[in-house]
Formats: structure tokens, C-alpha cells, sequence
């Protein structure tokens, strides 16, 4: 199963969807870069960010904007800039390329609107060669504290870039800094004449934003800065924004209080669900599922939906909620049984974030639920479909989070788990009648393997699901035979899925005279997993830590030795290892071979020595045990 990580036929491993990340009011879409031979390019770009204070005396961020984008071959640019509440836009302006008018418009997903995310976009059309458009904006931020990112590498080649921070000395703020090259710098300076201090950013012919197929997140290894204010400095007193911890948990629970949950409704619902169970354990289950089986997961995060969670009664109502909302809706039926339950703030390990003690800032992009009980905390992830009760998703494992505690809070890091979470085993006794390889197999999924087959076979038919496991059980061999299959756990949030089955092989077996030639590997893991060196541009994202194990018998037949058993293998490196060993064991031969992906996550420096060890292991896979009749060695 693990062959087609690289390629598109691979229905477990990869489910391969194009995420829109919102990290504080900045909005990061990311784009696939342009071909080699660049078709536009910006030749330059200039912005200013100052902090100012309005009528109110409180403190915005206005910004100019200036983008000159330059044909190099016909082709066409989609402009986006996005708004919400907290933001607007002004004096949008288009030179250069006629008939181009901006549009306004709110942001919706599948149909579903989100009121408070908007988006100006246009098309602009470049028809001929060293056309030049320029495009000038000044965008007004409201809430500095929704202003905390910029992006340094554009989904366009920009041979130069400008950007100034102006800070008036009454501000205090952090620049953080993250994968600056040489062709970036970064300096400071002191203006009395504005009484402010300038930060000036000056970028060089920066390439696009390379985001491939199972590439990392943008902040894995784009350039970024980070924005951080801590107070401001005013007549009437200070302002305090993300100076401690204490000011990041007092923002990040100030939208709690604008929800309206209906505790009587969502009560009277609780009690209805666990009108037949017994124990508590059962209750916690019971309310878990019921939320991921009848609440649809739609992630938006733009505006102040990416802070408040919708109320409790209203998920009910839609069948559908982001994180926030699911995460309120499970939270509050488990309070309404007497458990309790607490939001939890944590950044997904995706996104190369985590919260930072020492530099605190917005940082979170997801929320989940914590149990506290019996002294322990349970964390709980509503959007995962499969999860069972005490499992935890990868994507948070080891991420520090913030949790709800009234006037306190706890800091507290989720448990990191081990590859072998993550494991996908087959088990198979085979023997040889008919000239076919006949057995009986028992194949597992845990942890990552589990959700990511679960998720697949969510929105399938009975028929479809029994059609789709044929498929992965063959392992594309067409001309095997599975049957009497018998699955358990998909849909009951056990926390392994398994699949017991018998088999008919004629793919891995060969009669050529008084020899049989056979291959035990039914699944050839990562076959087919090199990485296209010449051609890719960035690190490469595996699904997850991976631990992978099987063991195929093979009785002999009556008759036969064991003429050749293949040399067994081992490879081990820091990210990965593999093991390949045959033995013979009386009258049976035991093949037995495990997989672990320690790190999920090659860089480009891996990519060599990863492809020399795929071809080992290809290598490997083609080794044959070769049987003989006795009386042909007389």
C-alpha cells in the first residue's frame, strides 16, 4: 500500500486537499509556482505598515501598497487581497492594462458563506511581451493584534522588494524573523523626525513560493516575519497586547464570551444520547461519536469566525461547524453529563508553529477539546472522524497547548507518540494448491493508517467500500482473488480497523519445471517512492510517521526443499529504516519484513540517499525463494 505514496493511485495514504491558512486575520493562500521559464514576474513591489492612532486614540495599522507585475509571456494574473471586520480596503487602482476593475465580494465555501470574510480580486490580462501593470491599494488594520504576518516569497519570481515597518516610539513591538536567505536583509533605524523606528525589509530577485504536491507547509521553509505587539505606550495609560502569556490567554478567550449556548436544549440533547449507558466511560464515547458522525467538518477561519465558536445549539442545527464550534458543541454536552471539559487553543504541527513562552503571539489554528479526569487530561479532536476516545491525531502531538481554566489557564504538551502508533500490519499463512498461493490473512490499521483509510471509505457506499478493500487487499493484481472478507472497526471507533480475509495468489508465483519461484511480499511498501530529484524543488511531506509489519508463512509443499531463500536486508538511517529476513522453521518458510518512517518530513539533503535505499528495496522485493522437487536432486 505504501508504494503509491508518489502516485495518485494510492486511496489510503494520501488524501490530498488544498488548505487555506489563516494565521491572525494574514491570509496565506498557497499557489503552485509558475513554470521555470516565468510567464509574469513582479519587477517590484513596496509597502509601508505604520502604527497610528485613530480618532478614538486607538492604535491601527494603515498600509500602502504598490505591486508592478511585468509579461514576460502571455498569460494571465488572479489578484486576491483579503478583508474582514477588523480590516478594510481603499483606493484600489489598476494602470497599465484597460478595462480592469476590481470586485468585492464575500468569501464562501461550498456554498456556505462566511459574512465576515471577503476578498478584492481581479483578473489582469497580459497579451504581449514586456506589458506592465501596476497595482496600488491601501488597506487599514483595525486590530493590530490581527496583524502579526508577512509572507516573503510571493507566488510570483519578484526581482525587487520593499517593505518598511514604521513604529512610533509610543510602540512596542517584536520582528521576528524565519528562512532568510542572503538575498533578504534586514535593517533598523531611528527617525526623530517622525520620532519613530523604521524597519526596512529589502528583498532580491526572491523566487515564487514553490508549493508541490506533499510539499511541508509555507513556514517550513519560506521566508517569513513574524509581527508581535507587545503594548503601546499612550497618554491615558498603557495598552497591553502580547507582552506575557497572561495578555495572549485574556485575547484568545475573549471571544468565548460572545457565545450564547442554550445550556436546557443542549442538555435535554445529552440525556437523550445517553439515555442507555451505563458508565461514564460509555457516556464520554457515546457523545464523542454522536458529534463526529452528524456534525460535518467545514474549516473556516477568516474574520472572527477564526476566534469565536459558534453556539452549541446552532452546530445542531447547520450539521456542520469548523473546529471551534465542534469543539464547543462536544464540550458542552459533556458538561451537560457532569464531566469536565475545557477548549483547548494549539497550533498543528503543520505549520511549523507552536506556542512560544518566551515570544508570545498568536499561534493557534485549531481547536479541540481536554477531559480532565481522574487527574489526567484527555485530549479530544471532534473533525477526526475515526478518533477514539484517548487517541490523538499527529498533527498536535507534541504541540504545547493553551488551556481554558476560567481566570487561569494551563499550559500543558500533548503526549508525542511513536511511529509504531501508526501501524499497518498483515499477518498471512499461505500454502500452495492449484498452483496458487492459498491463505488465510489478517490485516490491522492503527493510528494515522486507520483515519486516513477511514476518512477515504466515509462518503462510500456499502458496495463502493467492499469494491475500494478488494482493491487495496489485491494490491492492484488483478489476477488474485479475495474473498470471505470480514471487517470490523470502520465505523465503530474501535481503535484498530481489521480485515480478515482468504487469497488466492497467482501474481506471486511461478512454476517453471520441478521449481516453484515465489515472492511472500504482498504489499511492497514504498516500491515506488523515489523522488524525482531533477524535478523537485522543495522538501517532500510524508503522510505521517509510519511503522509498517509483515509476516507471510509459506507451508512446502510435500515433495519440495528449499532450494534459494533471498539474502535478508537492513537499512537504517536517522528518518527511516527498513528490515527484510527469511529463516526456515521445519517444514515452513517465515518471511517477515518492518517499515518505520521516524520523520515525515525529507529535505531535498535526503533525497539521494533515500533513493539509493529505494532501489535496494526494490531490489529486495524482486529476490525469489525458489523450491525444487526432492527427487530432482538424486
Amino acid at each position: 500500500m505504501h508504494n503509491t505514496v508518489f502516485q495518485t493511485t494510492n486511496m489510503i495514504r494520501f488524501i490530498t486537499t488544498l488548505l487555506i491558512y489563516v494565521l491572525s486575520g494574514s491570509l496565506i493562500i498557497p499557489s503552485f509556482a509558475q513554470e521555470p521559464d516565468k510567464k509574469v514576474v513582479i519587477s517590484n513591489m513596496e509597502e509601508t505598515f505604520a502604527y497610528e492612532l485613530n480618532k478614538k486614540g486607538e492604535v491601527q495599522i494603515s498600509s500602502e501598497h504598490l505591486v508592478n507585475y511585468k509579461c514576460i509571456k502571455p498569460a494571465t494574473v488572479s489578484f486576491f487581497e483579503y478583508y474582514d471586520n477588523y480590516s478594510e480596503i481603499k483606493n484600489v487602482k489598476i494602470k497599465g492594462i484597460k478595462r480592469v476593475h476590481p470586485q468585492y465580494g464575500m468569501y464562501k465555501r461550498e456554498n456556505i458563506f462566511f459574512s465576515d470574510g471577503k476578498a478584492c480580486y481581479f483578473d489582469i490580462p497580459f497579451i504581449q511581451k514586456d506589458s506592465e501593470a501596476i497595482v496600488t491599494f491601501n488597506k487599514l488594520y483595525k486590530d493590530i493584534r490581527r496583524f502579526t504576518f508577512i509572507p516573503l516569497a510571493e507566488a510570483h519570481h519578484t526581482e525587487s522588494r520593499t517593505i518598511k515597518i514604521v513604529i512610533p516610539d509610543w510602540m512596542n513591538v517584536d520582528i521576528l524573523n524565519q528562512n532568510l536567505s542572503e538575498n533578504i536583509t534586514i535593517n533598523s533605524i531611528k527617525d526623530d523626525v517622525q520620532k519613530a523606528t523604521i524597519t526596512t525589509i529589502h528583498i532580491t530577485n526572491q523566487p515564487a513560493a514553490i508549493i508541490e504536491e506533499h510539499s511541508p507547509h509555507y513556514m517550513h521553509s519560506q521566508p517569513y516575519i513574524i509581527i508581535i505587539p507587545r503594548e503601546s505606550l499612550g497618554k491615558a495609560g498603557n495598552t497591553r497586547y502580547f507582552k506575557t502569556i497572561d495578555d495572549l490567554y485574556e485575547w484568545s478567550k475573549e471571544p468565548l464570551s460572545l457565545m450564547d449556548n442554550n445550556l436546557h436544549l443542549i442538555k435535554e440533547k445529552a440525556s437523550e444520547l445517553t439515555a442507555n449507558c451505563k458508565s461514564d466511560e460509555e457516556k464520554i464515547n457515546v457523545l464523542c461519536q454522536w458529534v463526529q458522525r452528524n456534525i460535518r467538518y467545514i474549516a473556516f477561519e477568516d474574520g472572527i469566525s477564526a476566534f469565536k465558536p459558534d453556539n452549541a445549539q446552532d452546530v445542531i442545527t447547520q450539521k456542520y461547524g469548523d473546529c471551534k464550534g465542534m469543539s464547543n458543541l462536544l464540550k458542552s454536552l459533556l458538561i451537560a453529563k457532569g464531566f469536565d471539559v475545557r477548549l483547548v487553543w494549539v497550533a498543528t504541527a503543520d505549520v511549523e508553529r507552536d506556542l512560544d513562552i518566551a515570544n508570545p503571539s498568536p499561534f493557534a489554528n485549531h481547536m479541540i477539546c481536554a477531559l480532565c479526569k481522574d487527574d489526567s487530561l484527555y485530549y479530544f479532536d471532534p473533525t477526526v472522524k475515526s478518533l477514539s476516545f484517548g487517541e490523538i491525531p499527529e498533527q498536535l502531538q507534541g504541540q504545547k497547548a493553551l488551556i481554558e481554566d476560567g481566570e487561569n489557564y494551563i499550559i500543558s504538551q500533548i503526549p508525542q507518540f511513536s511511529a509504531h502508533y501508526n501501524r499497518d500490519s498483515l499477518f498471512v499463512q499461505y500454502s500452495i494448491t492449484d498452483n496458487k498461493l492459498t491463505g488465510k490473512a489478517n490485516r490491522s490499521f492503527e493510528g494515522e493508517a486507520k483515519h486516513s483509510l477511514s476518512y477515504w471509505m466515509n462518503s462510500m457506499t456499502e458496495t463502493e467500500k467492499k469494491q475500494k478493500t478488494e482493491q487495496i487487499l489485491k494490491n492492484g493484481e488483478m489476477q488474485d482473488s479475495i474473498f470471505n472478507i470480514e471487517t470490523n472497526g470502520l465505523e465503530s471507533f474501535l481503535p484498530e480497523i481489521n480485515i480478515k480475509y482468504e487469497i488466492k495468489r497467482k501474481s506471486n508465483i511461478n512454476i517453471f519445471g520441478n521449481q516453484i519461484f515465489i515472492n511472500l511480499d504482498d504489499t511492497k511498501d514504498y516500491q515506488n517512492a523515489k523522488v524525482d530529484i531533477k524535478n523537485r524543488k522543495t522538501a517532500l511531506k510524508l503522510p505521517h510517521k509510519d511503522y509498517v509489519v509483515v509476516v507471510s508463512q509459506l507451508l512446502i509443499p510435500e515433495g519440495y526443499d528449499v532450494n534459494q531463500l533471498p539474502e535478508n536486508k537492513t537499512v537504517s538511517r536517522e528518518k527511516y529504516s527498513f528490515s527484510i529476513s527469511y529463516k526456515k522453521e521445519k517444514d515452513t518458510i517465515i518471511y517477515h519484513k518492518e517499515m518505520f518512517v521516524f520523520n515525515s518530513i525529507l529535505e531535498k539533503s535526503d533525497f539521494e540517499q533515500w533513493n539509493s535505499d529505494i532501489d535496494a528495496l526494490r531490489k529486495a522485493y524482486g529476490e525469489l525463494i525458489v523450491l525444487e522437487k526432492s527427487n530432482n536432486k538424486k
